[in-house]
């Protein structure tokens, strides 16, 4: 059997990502040791528990409507305009006001899993 050879990996030049971007107000530049305004911790400040698939957090999203999360999370999240919208175990419309201590998640509903409506 013939020995395959590895290809050497291109040399790192040590450059980083640059820090910030449009969500670093609401989820911090995770840079340990950080002050990050936000998110808050979980009982503290305008925390809402945001829920989408298995992905679970507390932000700090008390105060807005539900169409200014879901704005402010669609690409974090890759949420789609398909998915329902439950609040602290009820259906809620996109003028829903968030306040701290609710559940926000984001529901595909059973039986739509990939489906294109009409």
């Amino acid at each position: 059997m013939e020995e395959r050879q590895r290809r050497p990996r291109p040399e790192r030049t040590g450059q980083t990502r640059p820090v910030g971007g449009p969500h670093e107000e609401l989820f911090g530049t995770g840079s340990p040791g950080a002050t990050d305004p936000a998110p808050d911790v979980a009982g503290a400040g305008d925390s809402v528990h945001v829920i989408h698939g298995p992905l679970t957090m507390d932000l700090a999203l008390a105060g807005m409507t539900v169409a200014q999360a879901r704005e402010l999370l669609r690409s974090s999240l890759h949420l789609s305009d398909e998915l329902d919208i439950v609040v602290d175990g009820d259906d809620a419309t996109s003028d829903t006001r968030l306040a701290r201590g609710n559940t926000l998640e984001f529901v595909r509903r059973a039986g739509e899993k990939g489906a294109v409506r009409p």
